[in-house]
């Protein structure tokens, strides 16, 4: 343990004048998609400009979270426990970024709790739509009987629907009632607000997104493209 705090503060420390950004994202193990090499192009972007990535990933199964953190000068990575998903924020914190992609949160336990910790946080936020997390525990939008939802917005059926013993054995975040359901828009909707940008990769997303939020502002679709948000083009004053 004291190896591997030293690690951090070493990565971190050195060189003082690097800016910091934080990637919090989910880690699949050995699969690959669109969500994984955005988040490598990401980081590439970011490294190579001379500024430093620190990625927070949220490991599926296991729950503990990886803190893997890269830099002009190399890389440094730690595995954390589970209990630390309630600290996320906190790491967040004593990293002392200017910006966070939200690329991923399926994968932690309570993902909800992660978007309420992400949201308090005063710094630029970017999110970005690979799946529909946002809107579901099935983030692929697949009900129990095997059907895409187009994202329902009664959640007296998503309550039905999760409840449903076919989802409880196939949801990686088993949410089973219409109260869970309620806290889970609430946490994904004031992340989502607290944003200042959200990034959809199709107009199908986007259209989903805004069916279930349809208040919800700032939404950018970005077709087939890697193109770097805004917010994370560094601006050197």
């Amino acid at each position: 343990a004291e190896r591997a705090a030293l690690a951090w503060l070493i990565a971190l420390s050195e060189p003082k004048d690097v800016k910091n950004h934080a990637v919090v994202d989910i880690d699949m193990g050995g699969a690959v998609g669109g969500s994984i090499e955005y988040r490598r192009w990401l980081v590439h972007n970011i490294v190579s400009r001379g500024d430093r990535a620190i990625q927070i990933l949220g490991i599926v199964k296991s729950h503990s979270i990886r803190v893997v953190i890269e830099s002009p000068r190399g890389s440094a990575e730690l595995l954390l426990d589970e209990a630390s998903e309630s600290d996320v924020g906190a790491l967040i914190g004593a990293a002392g970024v200017s910006d966070i992609l939200v690329n991923g949160l399926i994968t932690y336990i309570h993902p909800g709790d992660v978007a309420v910790q992400l949201t308090s946080r005063p710094e630029t936020k970017v999110f970005t739509v690979h799946d529909y997390t946002s809107c579901c525990p099935s983030y692929t939008l697949v009900n129990s009987q095997g059907l895409y939802c187009h994202g329902e917005t009664d959640l007296d059926v998503c309550g039905r629907c999760l409840g449903a013993r076919s989802m409880k054995e196939s949801l990686l975040v088993p949410v089973a009632t219409k109260a869970a359901m309620v806290d889970w828009r609430r946490a994904m909707r004031g992340l989502l607000e607290s944003c200042s940008s959200i990034v959809c990769f199709s107009s199908d997303s986007e259209h989903v997104l805004q069916h279930v939020y349809p208040d919800i502002s700032r939404v950018r679709v970005i077709e087939h493209t890697l193109r770097e948000p805004p917010s994370f083009i560094r601006r050197d004053v």
